[in-house]
């Protein structure tokens, strides 16, 4: 790892800063003394960055002397490979690199290592590697032997377990990807253990997303168990089912939505998101609807919960099949609903076959029939057609009759924003922008919400509006507010490094 790129990016500065500001702290200097005297050598940084620059500098270094180690220790055992080489280099944090050492750190025998010296490994690589030929019964016959301690076909078949179960705790990727899922799914749970009066009574009966919640609650209600006055843990998206599937016994519903996460970005953000659904109660009403597309329209008690169905990865190729579905019923003379129509233009549109999707959609949208939400949905799409065709007046002003059918949401805000964006005229771009941030998502209408419309994109552009017409301070706010939706977006370290020359 270059250590002082990596500070140059992290802390928005140039290579001579960050070379002479090290260099100074390896000196001997104090943070007070770089920050008075050395301002020619730091670029006038303040000593609250010198002092967290600081900071990171020992962590980074730490984090390579840890790197080092762990390669080595490798290295002797004589197991260590290019592929493996290369994950340790690109191992950011000390934990992504205790998880990589994990499986080669010297342990205690355990249930796992126990069954490989009764030679139950390649049973074990038979099952994890489905190469199962008959039930698994009759491929751990072969390995009863009664000398190793493998006495009967459920020995072999449980040791094997365990060394499949060691085998997927010990797996990296396995385990950044649970952790990451756990932050952003998770909760954290306090409940109080003693009855009586103390400084921890607001954690008595506390539930926070892990992804909110600022270090010193946790640091709060660390404390708190410490000193017995709470029992605190992690919930994940399995206990967050078990507690629903406990209490629909005393408070049953007609039917569960839960979010359904497509795709996820380059830093593992999920990308779109709406609430599809799971539970549904055996009843004549439940019935799915649709030769495509299909779906249970939502009816009687319907219950919305935070929790998530997760899509990793964004299909390469969009599958043309709901597409011919639909253009078989119209050559059959089968009549569309309104939804029908919606769906058929949306998969047009998705096929970028414009013109034909300009036709269905205008169809949609003089459909009495059609929902709100998928009008407004609709009015985007067309409004893309047209500005594809050359007619972005009648595109924009598409856009902003669209605002009749729902509350602007963000993706509508953005669309109008970058109509002006793209014209130049800041001010307008700014307003729709703005909306953006403030618009709230209509998570409960069915329809995908794409998040980066709430926060990092109308953020980006605001940046650039307000450095456009030389407001600097408040493209500043912008960007660095864009850094907490992506802290590694190129964008928001070259505009750093932009406005850093414009203060």
């Amino acid at each position: 790892m270059d250590i002082i790129r990596k500070l140059q990016e992290e802390f928005g500065i140039t290579q001579s800063q960050a070379e002479n500001t090290v260099r100074l702290l390896d000196e001997g200097n104090t943070v007070p003394f770089i920050a008075r005297y050395r301002k020619e050598m730091t670029g006038s940084l303040d000593d609250q960055i010198i002092r967290q620059l600081s900071e990171r500098l020992t962590a980074l270094r730490n984090l390579e002397d840890r790197r080092t180690q762990v390669r080595t220790a490798i290295a002797e055992q004589g197991r260590l490979t290019d592929a493996l080489a290369a994950k340790l280099d690109a191992a950011q944090t000390q934990t992504e690199i205790e998880d990589i050492y994990r499986p080669f750190r010297p342990k205690r025998r355990t249930r796992a290592s126990i069954a490989k010296e009764k030679g139950l490994q390649p049973l074990a690589d038979i099952i994890w590697g489905q190469k199962l030929i008959g039930t698994p019964e009759e491929a751990a016959k072969a390995f009863v032997d009664s000398g190793q301690g493998v006495d009967t076909v459920l020995d072999a078949i449980n040791g094997a377990m365990d060394i499949l179960a060691e085998q997927i705790s010990d797996d990296a990727d396995l385990r950044k990807l649970l952790r990451e899922e756990t932050i952003k799914c998770g909760a954290i749970v306090s409940k109080k253990t003693k009855d009586e009066p103390s400084v921890y009574e607001m954690y008595y009966d506390y539930r926070e997303p892990l992804k909110k919640a600022a270090g010193h609650r946790v640091l709060a209600m660390n404390r708190g168990e410490k000193e017995g006055f709470l029992s605190v843990k992690i919930e994940g998206e399995e206990e967050k089912l078990l507690a629903l599937k406990a209490d629909l016994r005393e408070n049953p519903c007609d039917m569960v939505m839960m979010l359904f996460d497509r795709g996820v970005d380059e830093g593992g953000r999920t990308k779109f998101f709406c609430y599809r659904e799971r539970l549904v109660r055996r009843c004549p009403q439940a019935r799915w609807q649709g030769r495509a597309n299909e779906r249970i329209p939502p009816f009687g008690s319907v219950r919305y919960e935070e929790i998530h169905f997760v899509r990793r990865k964004e299909k390469q190729k969009y599958s043309d099949c709901n597409l011919r579905i639909y253009e078989k019923m119209l050559a059959e003379g089968e009549k569309l609903s309104a939804q029908e129509w919606f769906y058929y233009g949306r998969e047009l549109f998705a096929h970028e076959k414009q013109e034909q999707a300009a036709e269905v959609l205008r169809a949609f949208l003089e459909n009495p029939e059609g929902g709100a939400e998928n009008k407004a949905e609709a009015v985007q799409m067309l409004a893309h057609c047209l500005q594809m065709a050359g007619k972005e007046e009648e595109g924009i002003s598409l856009l902003l009759e669209g605002l009749q059918f729902a509350p602007p949401t963000g993706e509508h805000c953005c669309e109008i924003g970058e109509y002006f964006y793209e014209k130049g005229q800041w001010e307008q771009a700014i307003f729709w922008y703005e909306n953006a941030l403030h618009a709230e998502r209509c998570t409960e209408q069915g329809a995908f919400v794409q998040e980066e419309c709430y926060g990092f994109l109308p953020c980006i552009r605001l940046c650039v509006c307000y450095g456009r017409l030389g407001e600097w301070e408040m493209a500043k706010m912008y960007n660095e507010m864009a850094g907490v939706f992506r802290p590694e977006d190129a964008s928001v370290r070259q505009n750093r490094e932009y406005l850093a020359k414009r203060a």
